[in-house]
């Protein structure tokens, strides 16, 4: 790979590892260093890496280090105080992105990396399974586990809409 093929990796994925980075992380600087980080492995690495497969490599290093991140830090707010904000006396919501965004924040940081995969990049489950070095069933398994609490956090919210 050179230049200028690296540089189209750049433009063609660096929005969506940040948008996945930031979402995990909530720190826009720690989300640019991770996708920095990822960029930097992938160009030390560009003559093992199959060409084939840099986007995978580019997801799977922003992955670990965000989970590395993640790892390193303590909760700020605890799962049951989350969950309390956005009970039944939730007033209406006139945009549920914001709450959506808080049961997210519940997830473990597993299951915050499968959804945001899934529904917010729109990686096939393969692809999530080559990514996070999770068998596909057990992606499967978690993804579904995972929307199903956000379904059970954001339930009372669902009268409003």
């Amino acid at each position: 790979m050179d230049a200028e093929a690296f540089a189209e990796l750049v433009d063609a994925h660096a929005d969506g590892m940040y948008r996945f980075a930031h979402s995990l992380l909530k720190e826009e600087d720690a989300a640019e260093d991770a996708v920095q980080d990822a960029f930097e492995g992938l160009w030390r690495k560009r003559k093992t890496v199959t060409p084939g497969k840099y986007k995978s490599y580019l997801f799977t290093s922003v992955h670990n280090r965000c989970m590395d991140a993640l790892r390193r830090r303590r909760p700020t707010v605890e799962p049951e105080v989350a969950l309390a904000k956005i009970g039944a006396d939730t007033p209406p919501p006139h945009d549920l992105q914001p709450h959506l965004h808080q049961a997210l924040s519940t997830l473990n940081e597993r299951q915050q990396s499968l959804v945001l995969l899934r529904d917010y990049e729109g990686y096939s489950y393969a692809e999530i399974a080559e990514i996070t070095a999770m068998s596909l069933d057990a992606v499967k398994v978690n993804l579904f586990r995972a929307r199903r609490a956000l379904r059970e956090q954001l339930g009372t919210l669902t009268h409003w809409v």
